[in-house]
């Protein structure tokens, strides 16, 4: 009768089981991982990414263009009007001031601004607590005779859309220290936003008529919002 064979020496048949039990496992986990990234569809690169955003787009138009406090208040410094008459800017408040930013020989936002400006005017007739202000940021070159030609274009009724001249550290002030909006060191670059004041002189709100298409009856919206919280004090 033949000799059983023998086991090499040192040979552990528990440690080979162990062995071969965690060789299959392995196995097991690799193919099914290259089986569901088979069946898996690939990526289209075209596809929107829900957490990526267009950081490049428009902003979302708002409902409203209010702060949540007033961010400053009406100065009251020396001007003139197209007119040729002297005022003070301080006279104008008791009523509410829709004030923008502008010269008489932009070619560019200038008269886009105006024209919204004028659409404003035409929006709001019978309203007689409502005014608009366009302050020249060129008054080292604007005159009163530039800005009332510049008005007569957009058809700006003397009384309730006034053109100010004030000088050039007035226009700073008015900017930067009271409405408080950007200023850079060349005035012509100038903001292109429409400011809203309250008959107080608080500086209430903003609005970007060139660049959210629903800026006028959000800013018409916040006016009557304004009005019933006056008539509520």
């Amino acid at each position: 009768m033949s000799e059983p064979a023998q086991r090499p020496a040192g040979f552990d048949i528990t440690r080979a089981l162990v062995w071969a039990v965690v060789v299959a496992v392995v196995t097991g986990v690799v193919g099914a991982a290259l089986f569901v990234r088979q069946a898996s569809p690939a990526p289209d690169p075209t596809a929107p990414d829900a957490d990526l955003t267009d950081e490049t787009g428009p902003p979302p138009a708002p409902t409203s263009g209010l702060f949540s406090a007033a961010i400053g208040h009406w100065p009251d410094l020396p001007a003139v009007e197209r007119s040729g008459i002297e005022l003070r800017t301080g006279e104008l408040t008791g009523r509410f001031l829709v004030v923008d930013f502008v010269f008489s020989s932009c070619a560019g936002t200038c008269p886009r601004l105006q024209k919204a400006m004028a659409q404003l005017q035409d929006a709001t007739k019978g309203a007689d607590d409502v005014r608009f202000v366009s302050v020249s940021v060129d008054p080292a070159r604007d005159t009163p005779e530039l800005l009332r030609g510049w008005a007569d274009a957009f058809h700006a009724d003397r009384s309730r859309w006034l053109y100010l001249l004030l000088s050039d550290a007035n226009v700073r002030k008015l900017m930067k220290d009271s409405v408080k909006v950007p200023v850079a060191d060349d005035l012509i670059l100038h903001s292109n936003l429409f400011m809203l004041i309250d008959p107080d002189g608080n500086v209430r709100g903003r609005y970007s008529p060139l660049e959210h298409e629903n800026w006028m009856p959000v800013l018409l919206a916040d006016v009557a919002k304004l009005r019933t919280e006056r008539v509520q004090k």
